[in-house]
């Protein structure tokens, strides 16, 4: 998967309110740096209504994998624990960090044709620069069944 910064620069009540939600082990720091997904988790980890609120979000993704067979993969797996509830899961990042299986590029998947039973994300659609070439790459990976599954809990601009 391929995390740019926004396509169009965000306006100033933007870049505000991001500062004032970030926490402040990550204000500041560069989404891409393994070190800041690494902070993330550890914050995730620490906070027991913040890691239920993933709970939820994974559970609701389990539940809605559809029943045919194959591997699932995670792009942006990052700060997450979703292998936790998806049997065959395969973790994937935009770099190399713990817990990751695979380092890929959302628009070109190093993954056989028809082999996966589901792609599943969170937080991560609004980040891929060429949405319509990873849908297309996305569709070439599925089985005939095979879903993709978009977890958005924040508005993307």
């Amino acid at each position: 998967m391929c995390f740019t910064p926004l396509v169009r620069p965000p306006t100033t009540s933007e870049s505000g309110m991001r500062r004032l939600l970030a926490h402040p082990l990550t204000r500041g720091l560069d989404i891409d740096d393994p070190s800041t997904t690494m902070r993330r988790r550890a914050i995730i980890e620490s906070k027991p209504f913040l890691k239920r609120i993933y709970q939820e979000w994974y559970e609701a993704i389990s539940s809605h994998l559809p029943d045919v067979s194959g591997p699932v993969l995670e792009l942006g797996s990052g700060a997450g624990f979703l292998s936790g509830y998806v049997p065959r899961l395969i973790t994937s990042e935009v770099f190399n960090c713990p817990g990751i299986q695979v380092v890929l590029n959302g628009h070109a998947l190093p993954i056989a044709a028809e082999s996966l039973r589901a792609i599943v994300m969170t937080d991560v659609l609004h980040h891929i620069p060429d949405p319509r070439r990873f849908f297309g790459e996305a569709t070439r990976c599925l089985r005939i069944g095979g879903r993709i599954l978009n977890h958005l809990h924040a508005p993307a601009p």
